[in-house]
């Protein structure tokens, strides 16, 4: 890595071997008036009725949580993660070995970049923040007439100039997708692979809800408009190691297993993954879904290291709910430092593969 690189915080710029222990897919603000329950509700569907025995305007509380890990769309405070919480959710990570964390949160689910300061300013623990867009249907309204070169405008002055008015610059490209693809989002996605390969940031591409050839069609783009593939990094990839709906499982039970041809196909073009959301609480029981294992994804990443693919996988925990914060009843950032790890180590995963996947490539990454 060159000497004259540097990653940029909401502290400002450091030297690649400052970061530490990174968790590269994560939430520690987020703005508290995105549509959250529309968008999911959107491509998830209703809950049948008498599933959710819970008023949606009701703040979280214990007697709710095996409901709302069922069926967390169906409540808005679940949404809520607010600077005291989220600081000692940070500090916990700090204490427990964690250096730094990439922030995914862009127009449409952002937070407060001051805070995200504050609280680095307080734990001493990094945070990259992003430029970029979520899904399309979360976009405030200034962004939904936008043409590419104004996409591309706002997204180098948050890289180059600060975010929100600040002086707090973005240290990565966030693209996300959940539905259909549409011209306003094609005219975005180019946009932001243009402004990454200008800059030199990478760029974390969320695909969700979407087959594999309409994820593949997103990579092709990115490919297309000059993204380099060894800066992009898939994230939520563990969605495409096992089958997470029931009705599949029951028609074909040899759905059952790790399914990796997918991720192999993506790592074999230099493209990143990111295994996340490990600790997940939530699996949408009632619309047929299933939980995300972490023990499948342990497992899928010792098949890829196996395979040779230690330089291309990064983790992360993508809190981005207070079910998934410790306070509330989850496993919060923590998971990759008392769990992850300790487990990789006693799967016979060496020393300096894991600092591969947690330090180095994460400072790879970030570097430009």
């Amino acid at each position: 890595m060159a000497d004259n690189k540097i990653i940029q915080t909401v502290r400002g710029a450091i030297a690649p071997s400052r970061l530490g222990f990174t968790s590269m897919h994560e939430h520690v603000l987020r703005a508290s008036d995105w549509p959250y329950q529309a968008i999911y509700k959107d491509f998830l569907g209703e809950i049948p009725e008498n599933r959710f025995p819970v008023l949606p305007d009701k703040p979280v509380a214990m007697e709710d949580l095996a409901y709302l890990h069922h069926s967390h769309h169906e409540l808005s405070d679940t949404n809520g993660l607010d600077e005291p919480l989220m600081h000692d959710e940070v500090a916990d990570f700090g204490r427990f070995g964690g250096g730094a964390v990439l922030e995914c949160g862009a127009p449409g689910i952002r937070g407060d970049v001051l805070g995200l300061k504050r609280i680095s300013e307080a734990t001493d623990v990094h945070i990259i923040a992003s430029t970029g867009l979520y899904v399309e249907p979360s976009w405030p309204e200034v962004f939904r007439t936008m043409s590419r070169a104004e996409f591309a405008d706002h997204m180098e002055r948050e890289v180059s100039v600060g975010i929100d008015g600040t002086s707090i610059r973005s240290g990565q490209v966030k693209a996300a997708i959940n539905g259909p693809w549409t011209e306003p989002f094609g005219a975005f996605l180019e946009a932001a692979a243009q402004t990454a390969a200008a800059s030199g940031l990478c760029m974390t591409a969320h695909i969700e809800e979407c087959s594999q050839e309409d994820h593949r069609r997103v990579v092709d783009a990115l490919a297309r408009f000059g993204m380099p593939l060894d800066r992009l990094i898939l994230c939520h990839f563990q969605a495409h190691f096992q089958e997470l709906e029931l009705m599949r499982l029951v028609e074909d039970p040899s759905r059952f297993g790790l399914h990796l041809d997918y991720a192999c196909e993506v790592l074999d073009r230099g493209a990143v993954i990111c295994v996340d959301c490990f600790g997940i609480v939530y699996d949408d029981e009632p619309l047929g879904g299933i939980a995300e294992s972490d023990a499948y994804k342990i497992a899928a990443v010792c098949q890829l290291l196996e395979r040779g693919y230690e330089d291309q996988i990064v983790m992360g925990t993508d809190i981005f709910m207070k079910l998934m914060t410790r306070r509330f009843g989850g496993h919060g950032y923590v998971r990759l430092l008392n769990y992850v790890v300790p487990t990789l180590k006693s799967l016979g995963i060496s020393p300096s593969t894991i600092e591969k996947m947690c330090v180095t490539t994460p400072a790879r990454l970030l570097a430009h």
